[in-house]
């Protein structure tokens, strides 16, 4: 009797440990999370690097890298550097803690005036998340610019004036045509009826001096 209950003993001894130790083993990968990532942050002007020349060109000295609406809020931070550098990296970042945060940069001129921002989500992955922010991005549009697809009124009106002056110098040249040609009718039958009125005056005479 004594056996079979230290046997009892022994099996409920043998099952807490197990139960234990899974429990341990569920822990642990519950949060290891994704890893670390390195969020490396670049920016461009309209697809152009961020050289000296570039940031000059465009008064631009320094450009602000503001992280925030990640899971953790210990992660939100911000950074300030000279245009020139072109790149930002926030390191060591847990990708579980980030989730989709919000990336936002913003240019700032040699007098600490705002010139423009621009603004991501990002999803993140262990080892290197790359982002890239394009300040003053050129917006392609399909549509057609009415200046130079419709055509210019005063063009359009001179070109009708135009037709119609012709139209009116063609029908002048058609009546002074017509007008020449009746006055050479009319000379014409003139001189037929003088023509008849002389010789039927020369028939007369020869009548009249008859036997």
């Amino acid at each position: 009797m004594k056996n079979r209950t230290l046997q009892v003993l022994l099996l409920a001894a043998a099952t807490v440990a197990a139960t234990t130790h899974c429990g341990k083993g569920t822990d642990t990968s519950g949060t290891s999370g994704l890893g670390p990532t390195d969020l490396v942050v670049t920016w461009t002007f309209d697809g152009k690097h961020a050289s000296g020349m570039e940031c000059v060109s465009r008064g631009i000295a320094s450009v602000v890298i503001t992280l925030s609406a990640t899971s953790d809020v210990t992660l939100h931070q911000n950074t300030t550097v000279d245009c020139d550098k072109g790149t930002v990296t926030f390191a060591g970042l847990d990708t579980a803690s980030l989730g989709t945060p919000f990336l936002e940069g913003t240019v700032i001129d040699g007098k600490g005036m705002t010139i423009t921002r621009t603004d991501t989500t990002v999803a993140p992955k262990p080892g290197k998340t790359a982002v890239t922010l394009d300040f003053f991005a050129t917006t392609m549009t399909t549509s057609g610019d009415p200046a130079t697809t419709s055509g210019d009124p005063a063009t359009s009106s001179a070109s009708s004036g135009g037709g119609g002056a012709g139209g009116m110098a063609g029908t002048s040249a058609g009546s002074t045509s017509g007008a020449t040609a009746a006055s050479s009718t009319a000379a014409s039958s003139t001189a037929a009826a003088s023509s008849g009125s002389g010789a039927g005056g020369a028939s007369s005479s020869s009548a009249s001096t008859g036997p």
